[in-house]
Formats: structure tokens, sequence, C-alpha cells
């Protein structure tokens, strides 16, 4: 069976403030998740059986552009939500906003999807994914939530590709003999 994971394609944010509020913040991750895709980016050929995707629109539009039957979405391969983990008038720029949620996300903070919650997302769509034996699978998700999912496919035998930021638009190839 081989399962590949895409990020993806670059999102195309025209924010021009890169210092926010934690309310400026959190009405900038709303904007970014309803955000229009580079349609234009490279991805490999390969032919795919069945394709999953994320629900979220930047996912949708993606793997409709690279797979031209039927897709399955859903809101397990969602990204890891994020918001401002303190609320603030003092601006931050967006990169530490965004690195704190993630901080956050790894403690467990309440402001967060909860780590656990996460990882069984992974779990379940991973047992949905399996259930189509030595069959050829897309997975179109996003990065954080990428980075879950390799670990958990890794856990359970399959042999793959390393990355500490998957790129949009790239494959990342896991494989496993049942």
């Amino acid at each position: 069976m081989k399962v590949g994971l895409v990020r993806h394609f670059s999102v195309v944010d025209i924010t021009k403030a890169l210092w926010m509020t934690s309310s400026e913040f959190n009405s900038w991750v709303e904007y970014y998740d309803q955000c229009d895709i580079k349609s234009d980016e490279f991805i490999e050929k390969i032919y795919w059986d069945l394709c999953y995707s994320s629900d979220q629109p930047r996912s949708v539009k993606t793997a409709e552009l690279i797979f031209k039957d039927k897709i399955i979405t859903t809101n397990l391969l969602r990204e890891i939500h994020i918001k401002a983990i303190l609320q603030t008038k003092f601006k931050l720029h967006r990169s530490f906003w965004l690195i704190l949620g993630r901080v956050g996300w790894l403690l467990n903070h309440s402001t967060q999807e909860s780590k656990q919650d996460t990882i069984l997302r992974a779990k379940r769509v991973i047992d949905e994914i399996e259930l189509n034996d030595n069959s050829n699978i897309l997975v179109v998700t996003h990065g954080a939530f990428m980075t879950v999912l390799s670990k958990e496919l890794k856990r359970r035998g399959y042999i793959g590709d390393n990355f500490l930021r998957p790129l949009n638009g790239k494959v990342y190839l896991f494989e496993r003999d049942f």
C-alpha cells in the first residue's frame, strides 16, 4: 500500500500587516482559512486510486487540480487549529503568534486543539485509509497536521519520507506491505 501526503498548494495571502494584536491575529487565521491558492504549482505525476482531502478550501482546490476523480473530503484532515494563546492589544509579529500557537499546542494550552485530539484524528483517518487494502491513496492536507500523520504512519510500520516542514505541493510517499 502506498500513501502520498501532500500539503496544499501555496496560499495567496495579500495581508500587508505583519504586526498584530491577538484579536487581529485570530481574524487573520479566519481570513487565511478562506484564501485562494496558487494553482500553477507542479506536482509529481503518480497514479492514485483514491484521494482524501481536508474539507478546508485550500486543500479541496489542490486536490481537484491533482486528482480528476471523486475526492473524499473530511474534517479529520483539517489543519491543527491555531489561535492567539493570550489576549493583548500589544502587537506581535505574525510569525511569533504562529510559533506561540504551535508551542501552545505542544504544551496542551487550553486555547489550542489538544494534542491528544489531533493524534486521535490522525489515527481515525489512517484507519479509514487502510480499509482500502493495497491501494495507492493520495491525502491532501496541511503542514502541521502532515507531521502528525507521518508519525502515525511510521508508528504503523510505513516507510517514508522525512520532513520538518513539508513543502507545498510536494508528494511525501509512505509505503507498507500488508
